[in-house]
């Protein structure tokens, strides 16, 4: 079993090219943070992220879908983020860390089907507040350079997905995951 994370900022595109690798044909288990999000929004809480329980709900999330993960049996599984993504935030802000959160940080990293190496979504120039994005494109690129810094010193080796086309950066990601495979059978859409 092989668990491959795509990390980055928020409005990378790393939504987009885990939806992408879907459609082409992956097993891929989506971000817990929008979803937390969405819920809260739907029953009035206007900023989500300002909860004091935020970071540990998208961590119970992301653990119901790890479970998920292990009962799809498949040998490759794209994760958009990690426990790792979701303790930096509160890190970045100087807020407290729950016990949780850093037992997940740790778990993450000694987990056996994580793979070693991440790929980091880089910045497309911009970045577009919406309702579930409040970030601004400056705090976006400082949350993406927080999060290769804290992969790195976790261990993990850092491979770039540059900005470019969604087909492109998709293909990059299959490119490195299944190097001895011929590329255009495993890059269909």
């Amino acid at each position: 079993m092989k668990w491959y994370i795509l990390t980055g900022g928020p409005g990378a595109g790393k939504t987009s090219i885990i939806k992408k690798l879907k459609r082409m044909g992956e097993n891929v288990v989506f971000e817990a943070a929008e979803d937390v999000i969405t819920e809260d929004l739907s029953w009035g809480v206007e900023k989500p992220w300002e909860q004091s329980d935020f970071s540990d709900r998208i961590l119970q999330l992301q653990e119901k879908r790890h479970e998920l993960a292990l009962q799809m049996e498949a040998e490759v599984v794209f994760f958009d983020r990690s426990p790792i993504d979701t303790i930096a935030y509160p890190m970045m802000q100087k807020k407290p860390v729950s016990a949780a959160l850093k037992e997940a940080m740790k778990k993450t990293i000694e987990d056996s089907c994580y793979q070693k190496t991440v790929f980091l979504i880089e910045n497309a120039g911009f970045c577009k507040p919406t309702e579930i994005r409040h970030e601004t494109h400056g705090e976006a690129v400082r949350i993406e350079k927080y999060l290769e810094k804290l992969y790195q010193d976790a261990g993990f080796e850092i491979i770039k997905i540059p900005a470019g086309r969604l087909e492109v950066r998709a293909r990059l990601i299959l490119k490195h995951v299944y190097p001895d495979e011929n590329a255009e059978r495993k890059t269909k859409s």
